[in-house]
């Protein structure tokens, strides 16, 4: 038990981690698991990547129960392999349940009961595309918007970083497109309306 606890400490942090064969990963032009149904053996480059905290739960040999934090293009199942090349035991991955990513959380999901439920009652709350991106707001304009919706550039008083991601909104604040920054002008990276 020890020295599972030692051997997790030293993968929070950046690490560099292999994704699994089995995954959506491009390689060479193709997904990963496509090249893995086809029988090709590849060897993909490590990836780094940031686990904040891993809190073990419990330890009950030959099983063991921890929560990880982490950003964005870890896999969990390579932590799991790694960690048990690292024992020189072997480890694999039983089980994953996901808390949460993102702005969502387990804690608000939905059986298909409840979900069907809701629907038939009318109380379905969809969530704000805003919530979920998270960019600076952008108010704009009728002419703006007009400009925008036909995937042209507009030009803006604000300054931003050069490649900052922008929330483009109507007067109502409701969501018209995803654009980009750049020095001066707003570009329309994908219009939604």
């Amino acid at each position: 038990k020890k020295q599972i606890k030692e051997e997790l400490k030293k993968f929070i942090g950046v690490i560099l981690q292999t994704p699994p064969l089995i995954s959506a990963v491009h390689f060479q032009g193709k997904r990963l698991y496509e090249l893995a149904r086809e029988g090709k053996k590849v060897n993909p480059p490590e990836r780094k990547v940031e686990i904040k905290e891993i809190k073990i739960i419990k330890i009950n040999i030959p099983k063991i129960l921890i929560k990880v934090i982490c950003k964005e293009g870890v896999y969990i199942r390579s932590l799991a392999v790694d960690l048990g090349e690292k024992l020189t035991s072997g480890a694999h991955l039983s089980s994953l349940i996901r808390l949460k990513s993102g702005p969502f959380k387990i804690k608000d999901a939905l059986s298909l009961e409840k979900l069907e439920k809701k629907v038939k009652e009318n109380k379905l709350k969809i969530i704000s595309p805003l919530r979920l991106l998270k960019f600076p707001l952008i108010i704009l304009k009728d002419e703006e918007l007009k400009k925008i919706k036909l995937g042209q550039k507009i030009f803006k008083e604000e300054k931003f970083n050069k490649n900052q991601m922008l929330s483009l909104v109507n007067q109502k604040k409701e969501i018209n497109a995803i654009g980009k920054y750049l020095d001066g002008f707003i570009q329309p990276i994908k219009v939604l309306v």
